[in-house]
């Protein structure tokens, strides 16, 4: 016997789902694996809530209310600049973010402790929308057991082994070691990682948060810039090496060192590790039994078993009702979960990165 499809859940690269899911009157989720800050950011800019970098205006700052800070043209998300090469993300992105108001829950990567003030602002900004925080994500996975994983290439020994003969954060200070793919959770949780030199992704920067790790920050592109600025200024465990590609400058081996000792070496790296170290136990308390993202994860389990999710009333904006579908005992829940694009490594034509 076919059994129902009771959900949809898609990443914010696939927005069409949202309307498949409208037309076949199923309820829908959105996965979002950016920061809420970024999030935000890009409300903020569908709506035209606050003034952003145009061709005209390219190097002005972004003033909006919920932040602690003013971010300067270059640490803004880069899809939101103009002088941005990857036009195709940005419309996508902002294909979703317009699309949220068919959702009924939003799951993000993060934790409530990390970002409270921004996660309230937006669950403000967009009331239709329930705000779930459920991160992080690879932690709360060791929660359930499954034999899924997100690695692409199989993780050799010979990395962790080479990472076991070596003194607890001495490994900055030693001659690398060059490997085909490794495991990064294993590596950041390793005791002699000193510190990580990263691009500044949102699950790097998640992982190293979660793992008590202090980064030297080279951001590229895409929320890798917006994510250094918050590991530098607001969650104070990161150096920075680099502004990103808009930058466009080539960073010498001397600077590199620099940074790095500055991460590893005297007052500031003591603060890095310490601040790191918090933040690793806020994350590990949070997906706990009882944690702020345990507790979000079974609330939106607990309300796709019982089904019950907001339903917008035809024809009406601006009224919602509760949509209660009854459930045989019997029936199991099919989540038909579309995996991000990028997180896939699929890779789009290069012609589409320039369009």
């Amino acid at each position: 016997m076919k059994q129902p499809v009771r959900c949809l859940i898609n990443n914010a690269f696939v927005p069409w789902v949202c309307n498949v899911a409208a037309e076949l009157k199923i309820p829908s989720a959105v996965l979002w694996v950016q920061s809420c800050v970024c999030l935000t950011a890009y409300y903020y800019y569908q709506n035209q809530l606050a003034k952003f970098p145009t061709k005209t205006e390219p190097d002005i700052n972004v003033e909006v209310p919920f932040m602690a800070l003013v971010w300067k043209h270059d640490e803004i998300p880069s899809f939101l600049h103009p002088s941005c090469r990857y036009s195709i993300f940005t419309d996508l992105i902002l294909q979703q973010i317009k699309r949220l108001p068919k959702t009924s829950s939003l799951l993000i990567d993060t934790f409530e402790e990390l970002e409270r003030d921004i996660i309230d602002h937006m669950s403000q900004l967009c009331p239709e929308v329930i705000i779930n925080p459920i991160g992080p994500l690879f932690m709360m996975a060791k929660t359930t057991s499954s034999d899924v994983k997100g690695d692409i290439s199989d993780s050799a020994n010979q990395c962790m082994e080479w990472l076991d003969s070596k003194e607890p954060s001495s490994i900055v200070e030693e001659q690398g070691m060059i490997v085909e793919w490794c495991p990064q959770e294993r590596v950041l949780a390793h005791p002699a990682v000193g510190c990580f030199l990263s691009h500044c992704g949102w699950n790097s920067t998640v992982e190293a948060l979660s793992s008590g790790v202090p980064i030297v920050c080279l951001p590229q592109w895409g929320d890798q810039v917006t994510n250094a600025l918050y590991l530098v200024d607001v969650f104070k465990t990161g150096v920075r090496l680099g502004r990103g590609e808009a930058d466009e400058k080539i960073v010498s081996r001397e600077v590199v060192a620099e940074k790095l000792l500055e991460a590893v070496v005297g007052e500031k790296a003591v603060e890095l590790r310490e601040n790191a170290r918090r933040w690793k136990k806020e994350a590990e308390a949070t997906v706990a039994h009882g944690g702020s993202s345990d507790r979000n994860f079974g609330e939106f389990v607990d309300k796709l078993v019982a089904n019950i999710w907001l339903e917008k009333l035809p024809g009406n904006t601006n009224n919602y009702t509760i949509g209660i579908w009854k459930i045989n005992h019997i029936d199991f829940i099919k989540i038909v979960v579309i995996v991000s694009l990028l997180s896939c490594y699929i890779t789009f034509p290069t012609s589409w990165l320039y369009n």
